[in-house]
């Protein structure tokens, strides 16, 4: 079963993607913030991290340029940005720094998302 680790600080939506998740097969490891995150990363290697952008402490951004990379294909493990933000500027800049994909909180499709985890988990 695929590890997908959550990145929210908002814990309802940690807990309901877990939930999600989990229902699809996969083993969700969830963290509230980025340096708890890159902690995670680094001991339990995650298949797929979804990650927020807007959080206190340190944001999507930065624990996206913190993450391990791998040579020719960005982070390692591959990140889904799911937050809050739709402008353009923000999902150039997380296209820029390696992100797999992007979804809006509270506008994106379930099965889409769970679509574009499989296909990067495989």
């Amino acid at each position: 079963m695929p590890l997908i680790l959550i990145v929210d600080d908002v814990l309802d939506l940690r807990r309901m993607l877990g939930k999600f998740l989990s229902k699809a097969g996969h083993t969700p490891l969830m963290a509230e913030s980025g340096p708890e995150a890159l902690a995670i990363i680094r001991e339990r290697k995650p298949d797929l991290v979804l990650l927020d952008i807007g959080m206190p402490e340190m944001d999507g951004f930065e624990v996206l340029e913190a993450m391990p990379r791998h040579p020719a294909n960005g982070p390692d493990p591959p990140v889904i940005m799911l937050t809050a933000f739709s402008d353009g500027a923000r999902l150039h800049r997380a296209q820029e720094l390696g992100a797999s994909d992007y979804f809006v909180k509270g506008t994106f499709d379930p099965g889409l998302l769970l679509e574009r985890i499989e296909q990067l988990v495989a």
